[in-house]
């Protein structure tokens, strides 16, 4: 089946956010001196995860996580400091780490050509499109929508209503949502009754057995599946 609308996934599928991620917390932690940096940042990212997590599931406001991540590593590593001034630090340094993932840039160039591509992400309004506008792939976008400025997230229904309002069309048979996240991207596409397409580069296992209309370990594979 052919696609003439790509609803694409940002951190972990277009940009690398793990490369981000680690920078701007190293800044951060290096200018708030934060002894044994890498244990830190092992923790910050359980407690982040975790949040997100209930972010998702709508248990917990995004300036909740906010103003909790920081706070909740500093209360673990028993050191003192302002955890929701740290996070306004580690946001601004998280806006500079705009590197995409290899072929990225040359896939969304590929398919722009046979389809329109729409960057669907949930974060910080400020934040993304600042890495969006640094990373290359604007000219290849037809639009960019962030969770932030929709009121929901990934992958609540509301997500996808307000992102179906900016879309040129309404038939879901045409469209396809890819993501790495099946929590947020797969399962929202399924939701809302749109394709998805799995990016599973490492070969992840699928636990809960979300199911997902194809999986792909390369981006250059969604080529063939937007010909149809």
């Amino acid at each position: 089946m052919a696609y003439d609308i790509l609803l694409l996934d940002a951190d972990g599928t277009l940009l690398d956010f793990e490369d981000a991620e680690h920078r701007a917390f190293v800044n951060t932690a290096t200018l708030y001196h934060i002894p044994n940096i890498p244990a830190a940042l092992k923790e910050y990212k359980q407690i982040n995860a975790s949040l997100w997590r209930a972010h998702e599931q709508g248990l917990i406001t995004r300036e909740g996580l906010q103003n909790q991540r920081f706070t909740r590593m500093l209360r673990y590593l028993n050191l003192p400091g302002d955890g929701v001034l740290m996070n306004e630090t580690y946001m601004g340094f998280l806006g500079l780490g705009a590197k995409c993932l290899p072929g990225a840039l040359q896939v969304c160039q590929t398919l722009s050509r046979m389809a329109k591509l729409y960057i669907i992400t949930n974060g910080i309004s400020k934040t993304q499109h600042q890495r969006i506008q640094n990373s290359g792939l604007l000219p290849f976008l037809s639009g960019v929508i962030i969770s932030q400025d929709t009121g929901f997230q990934k992958p609540q229904e509301g997500f996808f209503a307000y992102t179906m309002q900016k879309l040129p069309h309404q038939d879901k048979s045409r469209m396809l949502v890819v993501g790495d996240s099946l929590t947020s991207d797969i399962e929202g596409g399924n939701r809302f009754g749109i394709d998805t397409c799995w990016f599973n580069p490492q070969h992840a296992p699928n636990p809960a057995k979300v199911a997902c209309t194809y999986e792909i370990h390369d981006l250059q594979e969604l080529i063939p599946l937007v010909n149809g």
